[in-house]
């Protein structure tokens, strides 16, 4: 083929693109500022996850969505965030669900005790469950739901060591509210429900005799300095989420919407992974060598009393929402299988047969 031909046929073949391009609907985003409102204090570990979940929304739509992060309740209280960012008054909003009693009642599934060990696995969980048609319906209706994700597990702190079920009973224990009520009442506990900012005075004059919180509130708030004793039993969790305001969502087209999708999916990840290695190389050395902490570990007999103490709390949960007319039988079994495809239910006994087997 000669130079002139070949130079035609690209020509040709050229413009037959740029008519193609031509007719192709044109997805364009006006400039815009997204509000992040966040209850949080500036220098907590989360807000460095909101930083990067921001940054990704700006690269990823060429600058053309701003954002600005509001911390520490400044633009509404922490109860108010989800309203807030339905009616508008923020674009993006950030809470735990027992900040909006009875609003999410099905994600208390993801609540009940003894589920996982660590943040991300509830995280993977929950979001396969949501994006699977799972959970309160109001997380895909109401809202953009950015990222759901759960914390590590909430555990049973005293003043005073307690090493077996017996020993439990009638502690009054401070917890966030919510399902966590049934778990530690189940155990014979008088359960107290407190905002976390109030539990160091009450732990100090003798309010309480402990608390259900985390490794990171024990170092974060400074509990470890009146209570050093922890019950290694992953007994509660809380569920955090982050949500868009919806109609800011459906404004955008749908290549922007997809570009987006999978930041929202990292920031779940991250989020998760974020405060497992805080608590493995941080909060928990913070804790052996600043405080001398002590972790309790119950012997095999006494974790199934307490598992069989708390196992009504599955069942009254269902019930219950059963009874609402909410799908908590559905929700539950979806969840369990779930967690056996991600390997984090695990049936080992065929497994052990053949490892340990001797010959």
């Amino acid at each position: 083929m000669n130079t002139k031909k070949l130079v035609f046929l690209v020509g040709i073949l050229v413009l037959g693109f740029a008519v193609l391009a031509s007719s192709q609907p044109k997805s364009t985003i006006k400039e815009q500022v997204w509000r992040f409102s966040n209850f949080l204090p500036p220098g907590h570990w989360s807000n460095w996850c909101n930083s990067f979940l921001l940054d990704e929304i700006e690269k990823r739509t060429n600058g053309k969505i701003k954002t600005r992060l509001f911390v520490g309740e400044a633009l509404g209280k922490a109860a108010e965030h989800y309203n807030m960012v339905i009616t508008g008054r923020a674009e993006i909003g950030e809470l735990t669900t027992g900040f909006a009693p009875g609003t999410f009642p099905l994600c208390d599934v993801l609540k009940l005790p003894f589920n996982w060990n660590s943040a991300l696995e509830g995280s993977l969980v929950a979001g396969k469950l949501l994006r699977s048609g799972y959970l309160d319906e109001t997380l895909r209706k109401d809202v953009k739901t950015i990222a759901i994700n759960m914390t590590i597990p909430l555990k049973i702190w005293t003043k005073k060591p307690v090493t077996t079920f017996e020993g439990l009973k009638g502690l009054r224990l401070r917890v966030s509210g919510g399902l966590d009520i049934q778990t530690i009442e189940a155990l014979g506990v008088n359960a107290i429900a407190m905002p976390l900012p109030e539990v160091y005075p009450a732990l100090e004059k003798g309010v309480i005799d402990g608390g259900v919180y985390g490794e990171e509130n024990a170092v974060d708030f400074k509990f470890a300095e009146v209570v050093k004793n922890v019950i290694d039993l992953p007994l509660c969790y809380a569920v955090h989420l982050i949500f868009l305001n919806k109609k800011v969502w459906d404004s955008l087209p749908k290549n922007v919407q997809s570009n987006l999708e999978e930041a929202f999916y990292e920031e779940e990840l991250h989020w998760g992974s974020t405060v497992d290695v805080l608590t493995r190389e941080k909060f928990i050395p913070i804790l052996k060598e600043k405080y001398n902490y002590n972790v309790i570990h119950f012997p095999p007999s006494e974790v199934e009393k307490v598992k069989a103490a708390v196992s009504r709390v599955k069942d009254d949960w269902i019930a219950s929402m059963e009874k609402k007319g909410l799908p908590g039988k559905k929700n539950y079994d979806e969840m369990i299988s779930i967690m056996k495809r991600y390997g984090i239910i695990n049936n080992q006994t065929w497994v052990k047969n053949r490892a340990l087997v001797t010959k």
